[in-house]
């Protein structure tokens, strides 16, 4: 769920920079986001920091239960996921 919701946020930042310029972005126009549209580029920060689960973010919280629930797994005698 945490995925999800971060991965909607990022992708609804680039939408509204699309929508607000009516023109498409390429990679090197988000250098300056920061002076240009410093909210967006706030969130997008925040969003992906959270995408890479850098603390205190919801990533963090979803690949800590990811991670959890592999380990208990391999524990319990599910087939290894490392050949």
């Amino acid at each position: 769920m945490t995925y999800a919701i971060t991965s909607f946020g990022t992708w609804a930042v680039v939408i509204a920079l699309e929508k607000a310029d009516a023109k498409g972005w390429r990679l090197r126009t988000y250098a300056g986001l920061g002076r240009k549209r410093p909210l967006l580029a706030a969130a997008m920060t925040i969003f992906m920091l959270s995408l890479t689960g850098m603390p205190p973010t919801l990533g963090l919280v979803g690949k800590f239960y990811l991670f959890r629930t592999a380990i208990q797994g391999a524990l319990s005698g599910w087939p290894s996921l490392v050949c």
